[in-house]
């Protein structure tokens, strides 16, 4: 005789009608995610500069990133201002005391932090 064991049924076969719907759920919440992440992407990609960038180890090909600012534009470097000199050999902050010739037209506040995607003005 087999022994039947009706404590431990075999349930891979059984199916709910509600996992279905689970499923198509969980794929529909992972495309939201992609989405927001990806205008998060497009939203940063004009604003932000890449911090990998700016120490000199982004290797991305397609970084969403800024790879760029002026130099002039940034703050002035704290480590000049104290000492009088920078040893840094990546600052990113301006050592020059450059003056505005242009004053009559006020200039951007992101522009003028070293990174505007409007322009300077």
């Amino acid at each position: 005789m087999s022994k039947i064991d009706i404590f431990k049924p075999n349930l891979d076969n059984f199916k709910f009608d509600f996992e279905q719907f689970i499923h198509t759920e969980a794929i529909i919440q992972k495309k939201i995610e992609r989405s927001h992440e990806t205008i998060k992407r497009r939203r940063n990609a004009n604003d932000i500069v890449c911090k990998h960038w700016l120490i000199g180890s982004c290797f991305r090909i397609n970084c969403t990133y800024l790879h760029s600012y002026e130099f002039d534009n940034m703050p002035y470097c704290p480590t000049m201002k104290k000492f009088g000199s920078c040893n840094r050999d990546v600052c990113v902050f301006s050592h020059s005391l450059g003056v505005n010739s242009n004053k009559s037209q006020k200039k951007c506040r992101a522009y003028e932090r070293g990174f505007c995607k409007y322009g300077n003005y």
